[in-house]
C-alpha cells in the first residue's frame, strides 16, 4: 500500500504504461480461421515433426487431449489482399 505521493506517481505510470501495451495488443480487424484439423500423437510424447497421416477435422470448442497427451494442431490461411502490407498476426 503506498503512503507517500512518489509511489503513487510511480504507480501511476506503471498503471498507464501497462494499458498502453495492452491497447498495442488489441487487433481490430480478425478474421476466424476455418478447417482445422488435428491428430492425437500419443501419451507423454515430446515435441517431434508433425506426423504426415492421421489428421481429423477439429471442430472449434470441441475438448481434445487430456494429462500429458501430444496433439496437432493445423489449419491454412490465406491472407486476404485487403490486408497486403499489413502485419498479421
Amino acid at each position: 500500500m503506498p503512503f507517500f505521493d512518489a509511489e503513487w506517481r510511480i504507480i501511476a505510470t506503471q498503471f498507464r504504461n501497462r494499458m498502453e501495451e495492452i491497447a498495442r495488443a488489441v487487433y481490430s480487424d480478425r478474421r476466424r480461421i476455418e478447417g482445422w484439423e488435428h491428430v492425437v500423437t500419443g501419451h507423454k510424447q515430446g515435441p517431434s515433426a508433425p506426423p504426415k497421416s492421421g489428421w481429423e477435422p477439429f471442430e472449434i470448442g470441441s475438448s481434445w487431449g487430456g494429462l500429458d497427451v501430444t496433439v496437432w494442431f493445423r489449419a491454412e490461411v490465406t491472407i486476404p489482399e485487403e490486408m497486403e502490407g499489413r502485419k498479421v498476426v
